[in-house]
């Protein structure tokens, strides 16, 4: 991949792409399974582009419905898997908002690659969920919109010294 292609995706994912982790659960087994996944989403109303960033770095485009009928009709290109391990090591150099979300979704498709945190019957451990779980709820509070303020503990009252309140 060139610089300038780096650059430019790197620009487009930090403007218009989404970076991070989806979880989702199965719940057609009587022990519902949770699976995290390392996504990759650019949306685009010009599914040629698309189509041109497909054809250099692979995944999947699909329709999205339409929010109201004037709208024009948006794109979604997905990459997910061993396509985006190659594309964020290429263009995290290049991030400036979305960098840590790009470290998040590459530890957690490192540990999946590594098949860290499996068990003998091919589960995940505790440990491993919870660490998974982590990486999935920061990567989520970088991803909210707007100005996030946390929540600060509430402080005691002082107390208030009867004598002083009273008239002499």
């Amino acid at each position: 991949m060139e610089e300038g292609d780096k650059r430019a995706l790197a620009n487009f994912l930090d403007t218009e792409g989404y970076i991070g982790i989806v979880r989702h659960r199965d719940t057609r087994r009587a022990r519902p399974n949770i699976h995290f996944i390392p996504l990759i989403v650019i949306a685009n109303t010009e599914k040629p582009w698309l189509e041109g960033i497909k054809t250099l770095w692979g995944g999947e485009i699909y329709r999205l419905p339409k929010a109201k009928i004037e709208h024009d009709q948006c794109w979604h290109l997905r990459i997910s898997g061993a396509r985006l391990m190659t594309i964020l090591s290429e263009v995290l150099p290049y991030l400036r908002i979305k960098a840590t979300q790009a470290e998040l979704t590459k530890e957690l498709q490192r540990r999946i690659n590594q098949r860290v945190g499996i068990d003998l019957k091919g589960r995940l451990t505790l440990a491993e969920l919870d660490h998974r779980e982590r990486l999935y709820r920061e990567c989520k509070l970088l991803n909210t919109r707007g100005e996030v303020i946390p929540e600060e503990p509430e402080q005691p009252r002082p107390k208030i010294q009867l004598s002083l309140l009273e008239d002499n």
